[in-house]
């Protein structure tokens, strides 16, 4: 026997059978149209309205608020225990009552997405920047006894307390919380993103907390923010040639003490380093000066050119891995100590690497 499908193109009237046990029911949805919107009711035999009665007020409301009435269908089919056949109806039943529940009391606008299982969840939630951001729980068969698992992009570890009596609504509470928390991290890494050029990560999400930033055509720098105190100095890393590089680290020294609470991120970096810094390119000009001078290609597998001739006037920059690989193909190349010694391939002038252990 079919499952419910639509009988007409406005996909207002669904009809069909849904299958319980070794049972096969009729179950019809039909949409009556109302001023601004539409509404459903569902149609069904009498031992399928005793097999759902304790659950049809809240079938009745994810009715009104899902989708499409494909996906209600779907839910009915699950509450039925046609998705699930590890569990006895009673326990099914129970196990999705109580989801539906907590779902509802969370609110139905939060919900992003609900697996056939009622298993895996997602909510979505704004912060006060108008942020989207989704936390993902996986309910285990002992919930609520135990604490589900969790699946959320965020820059610290998310450790809710779980006691006697939590649910899914006392864990959105923790985790708006959390959110609340981060918004200054958040706020500052949007500056970052939209005033500099961010090399890496190309897509970083909001667990991300180290950023490298173009300072100069060959020049970067690699940025640990503290997750919980973003106002704090980060610890810096300086890529690019060693004369550059000691220019900066004695910017960054000799800044140190300037820095202030009161300046977002960019505006103390700004000011530490003096510098104008680089906006995402528009031209290909500018990709061209960060491409490997070797291979000519930015990124190899996860790497990005961060080697640079010390010579002023060339500054050509490469892949860690190619231009070990170029050095070690010269005939008489000296090695000592795991750094290997060798001729810029550009200039021509001496250039010293460190062989990384893999």
């Amino acid at each position: 026997m079919n499952s419910p499908i639509a009988l007409n193109s406005s996909k207002t009237v669904y009809d069909g059978f849904v299958k319980h046990g070794e049972k096969f029911y009729r179950l019809q949805v039909r949409g009556e149209a109302g001023q601004s919107s539409v509404k459903y009711r569902v149609c069904c035999d009498w031992k399928l309205r005793h097999i759902l009665r304790d659950h049809l007020p809240l079938l009745n409301e994810r009715l009104q608020s899902c989708a499409d009435v494909s996906t209600f269908i779907s839910d009915v089919k699950t509450i039925l225990g046609v998705q699930s056949d590890q569990h006895s109806p009673s326990h099914c039943y129970k196990h999705y009552g109580r989801v539906l529940k907590e779902i509802e009391e969370v609110g139905w606008d939060k919900l992003n997405n609900i697996s056939e299982d009622f298993k895996l969840i997602k909510f979505q939630f704004q912060d006060n920047s108008e942020r989207w951001h989704y936390f993902g729980l996986k309910l285990n068969d002992n919930y609520p006894q135990e604490s589900p698992e969790f699946m959320v992009d965020l820059p610290c570890p998310f450790i809710p307390v779980w006691a006697c009596g939590s649910n899914l609504m006392t864990l959105c509470q923790q985790f708006i919380e959390v959110l609340d928390l981060h918004q200054s991290l958040w706020d500052m890494v949007d500056e970052l993103k939209d005033k500099c050029w961010v090399l890496e990560p190309e897509q970083p999400n909001y667990a991300s907390t180290s950023f490298r930033i173009a300072l100069e055509q060959t020049t970067s720098v690699v940025i640990d923010i503290n997750p919980l105190h973003p106002e704090e100095i980060p610890d810096c890393k300086f890529l690019g040639s060693e004369t550059s590089v000691a220019k900066l680290e004695e910017k960054y020294q000799q800044g140190y003490q300037e820095w202030s609470d009161s300046l977002s991120l960019y505006q103390n970096i700004q000011m530490l380093f003096n510098i104008n810094f680089h906006k995402p390119p528009n031209t290909t000009s500018m990709e061209s000066n960060l491409q490997c001078g070797i291979c000519y290609g930015y990124r190899l597998g996860t790497q990005t050119p961060t080697q640079v001739c010390n010579d002023e006037r060339c500054n050509q920059i490469y892949h860690h891995d190619c231009l070990v690989q170029w050095l070690q193909s010269i005939p008489g190349v000296k090695r000592s100590f795991g750094i290997i010694f060798g001729e810029c391939p550009y200039c021509s002038n001496n250039i010293k690497l460190k062989i990384l252990q893999k």
